[in-house]
């Protein structure tokens, strides 16, 4: 969703600098043919100014000419902001919220204890959050034993640092459900969370207005981390239910972990999950960069790219799984894996590795990229890679 707005600042501004879109009437003395560059990555901050002969920017460095154009540096800023499709401003969070009915759900929640959920549903009913900031120390968005249907549509979710938990470790997830009729997560932004979690019980009518659709979302850094210093192994996605789901989708998506600021176990991971012959599992067309232990220069690592895994038997294992044109770019132990399941389709993806991180050092972890073993059980027989 970042990258929307910011690429539509740029694209807007250079209209402006370069004649295809009106400057009503307010001068600059900036030549035509110039470039702006956005110096935030998150939010427009600064922007600079490239020409072909002179260079200016509202940083403080040394700039020639800078001085004589600082107004006409300024006037462009403001013109560039205007035409931003949004207002930088500092976001008011409500405590935690407790659904009870079915609905459409606007607003921003936190929670800064663990133990409680930002926001927590407990109906069975139709359900829709939309335009939604949320954040947590603990899950995000829960459903628990509630046959969740559930969609989450251009949301912001952030981890918040976590606080001591009980009984069991609560991962930062951005969505956690277990029994499910329908699961949508699309155009969502999801930063410093454990990822999305579908698992127990696929309880829908099998058509394609009760399924899972995870499409067009980006996230940065998955971490698995709880209070403590402990781990509770966490990915973008995993589906760990039963039952034979078709018209199931993880697409468009796009997840980069960075070394030290994340820990991710499998990016995506199929566990014990199941698609159908005619309608298997689709995993496609997603990017996916970095997968690291933490600290990054471990040896072990157990985490990586996209996974088909379980330890069921041949009945109950992971099948009708289609992975393509997926993107794998410097990941840890592995870029894409069958450790069990039959049915499964890995066909036209691509994973570039150098082993290294930006500072030019080798990773001391193992690294591979595509394999396939049956790893639990001998009768659960991988068939396709």
């Amino acid at each position: 969703m970042q990258h929307f707005y910011e690429n539509n600042l740029l694209e807007n501004s250079n209209k402006l600098l370069n004649g295809s879109a009106p400057l009503r009437g307010l001068r600059t003395n900036i030549p035509l043919n110039s470039k702006i560059t956005l110096l935030s990555q998150r939010y427009s901050i600064g922007i600079s100014v490239k020409t072909n002969s002179k260079y200016y920017t509202n940083q403080n460095t040394t700039t020639k000419s800078f001085n004589n154009n600082v107004w006409s540096y300024l006037m462009l800023f403001l013109i560039a902001l205007a035409l931003c499709p949004f207002q930088l401003k500092a976001q008011t969070y409500s405590g935690p919220i407790v659904i009870t009915k079915g609905g459409t759900y606007t607003g921003n929640w936190e929670s800064n204890d663990s133990e409680v959920s930002a926001v927590e549903i407990k109906t069975s009913e139709p359900l829709i959050i939309l335009n939604s900031n949320i954040r947590g120390a603990g899950y995000l968005i829960k459903s628990w034993y509630n046959s969740a249907n559930l969609v989450v549509r251009n949301t912001s979710g952030y981890g918040l640092p976590p606080t001591p938990y009980q009984n069991y470790k609560k991962p930062r997830r951005f969505v956690t459900v277990n029994n499910f009729k329908n699961l949508v997560i699309e155009n969502c932004y999801l930063e410093q969370t454990a990822g999305i979690y579908a698992g127990t019980m696929y309880e829908g009518n099998g058509t394609p207005n009760e399924t899972i659709k995870i499409r067009y979302n980006i996230a940065k850094n998955i971490d698995s981390r709880v209070y403590g210093g402990n781990e509770d192994h966490s990915q973008f996605v995993q589906f760990n239910f039963r039952g034979n789901l078709p018209n199931a989708e993880i697409a468009w998506n796009q997840i980069i972990n960075s070394p030290d600021l994340s820990r991710v176990e499998d990016n995506i991971s199929i566990h014990n999950s199941k698609g159908t012959a005619s309608s298997p599992i689709k995993i496609h067309d997603n990017y996916i960069q970095g997968a690291y232990p933490i600290p990054s220069t471990s040896i072990s690592y157990s985490g990586g790219g996209i996974l088909s895994d379980g330890d069921g038997d041949a009945s109950s294992c992971t099948a009708f799984v289609e992975a393509y044109n997926n993107q794998l770019v410097n990941l840890g132990n592995y870029s894409m894996g069958i450790a069990s399941g039959n049915n499964i389709h890995y066909h036209n993806n691509r994973a570039v590795n150098s082993a290294t991180f930006e500072d030019g050092s080798r990773f001391k972890m193992y690294t591979s990229g595509f394999w396939s073993k049956d790893y639990y059980n001998p009768s659960c027989v991988v068939e396709i890679l």
